[in-house]
């Protein structure tokens, strides 16, 4: 491999090859399409995988290389000159200027009740619960009839549970978690979706990368895709300028992050005011399609943010 040029790689937890994300079309596409613009600005795309061939900071055992419009097994040992951490599991003790999210960002977007502490003024109101006295206590002191509960460090809607105060104080839970006061988001965004909705916006060190509304399947409340909701693109133009108000007290209080990568999702309640759903971190690659810009800003943004971490590091 030309050590010449800066290593860009992405981390997974799935340690199969043809594992996430090669195994869905997807994403498959959106890497190779990733791996295409990383070689043309002069750098090696890669993908590395499993803790199993992590030795320790930015070196590997083995990974796949892009290399003529393909991924091809690499065994040899890699040392990474910039990491894009798309796995769940590695190690938040590793810290230094080759790694993208830093760590403390990852996990205050991974821990909701980290989120909802740190921007109180934009958030439901939520109540982080260790015990069934806290739990009967938040959920009656709730404002809302409909209550949500949610896992402390969940993804992808993964365990949140959307009901009544007597449908949730007769459920089953695990602690400790989240309750929370319900945004009802059916009034939608004038000129931009009808119904209950939430609008992701996507940051890359401090510029947005684009936007899009996600509207929940039928019969449900969440918005996720993994969950069958869906989802198109918006000009970035087109965001509500009381929505970039919260964006931008958001993105600056997290400036001390400057290489930053997540997504801040709200939703517009039926009164007119924006709250803060969740953040996330990091966004993902999706595939880019025919004339709409989103995704080739994003794709240019990121690639220039990793292959500029790389060449600092």
């Amino acid at each position: 491999m030309n050590k010449s040029s800066p290593i860009v790689a992405v981390y997974f937890t799935n340690p199969n090859p043809l594992g996430p994300p090669l195994d869905d079309e997807e994403y498959h596409t959106a890497y190779h399409q990733f791996g295409e613009r990383i070689t043309k600005k002069g750098g090696r795309f890669v993908l590395v995988r499993s803790l199993k061939n992590h030795v320790a900071a930015n070196r590997f055992l083995r990974g796949q290389v892009y290399q003529n419009g393909t991924f091809v097994e690499w065994n040899e040992p890699l040392t990474v000159d910039v990491l894009f951490n798309k796995g769940e599991d590695f190690p938040v003790t590793e810290h230094g200027p080759w790694l993208v999210n830093d760590p403390a960002l990852y996990e205050l977007c991974t821990s909701k009740n980290n989120t909802y502490a740190r921007f109180a003024q934009f958030a439901p109101k939520s109540v982080f619960v260790t015990t069934m006295d806290e739990y009967v206590r938040a959920i009656n002191d709730m404002p809302t009839h409909t209550v949500v509960c949610k896992p402390v460090d969940g993804a992808c809607g993964r365990g949140i549970k959307i009901a009544t105060k007597k449908e949730l104080l007769a459920d089953t839970l695990e602690l400790p978690t989240i309750i929370q006061e319900f945004v009802d988001t059916s009034g939608g965004i004038d000129g931009i979706v009808e119904g209950t909705h939430d609008l992701r916006i996507v940051i890359i060190g401090g510029e947005l990368a684009y936007a899009e509304f996600r509207t929940p399947a039928p019969g449900t409340l969440l918005c996720n895709v993994s969950l069958g909701g869906s989802f198109a693109f918006i000009p970035l133009s087109s965001i509500p300028e009381e929505a970039m108000q919260v964006v931008r007290a958001i993105d600056a209080d997290l400036a001390e992050f400057p290489e930053r990568v997540y997504s801040i999702d709200l939703g517009r309640a039926k009164s007119g005011e924006w709250k803060l759903i969740e953040l996330n971190a990091p966004s993902g690659l999706l595939a880019k399609r025919g004339d709409d810009p989103s995704m080739e800003r994003y794709h240019e943004l990121l690639a220039e943010l990793l292959l500029r971490v790389a060449r600092n590091a």
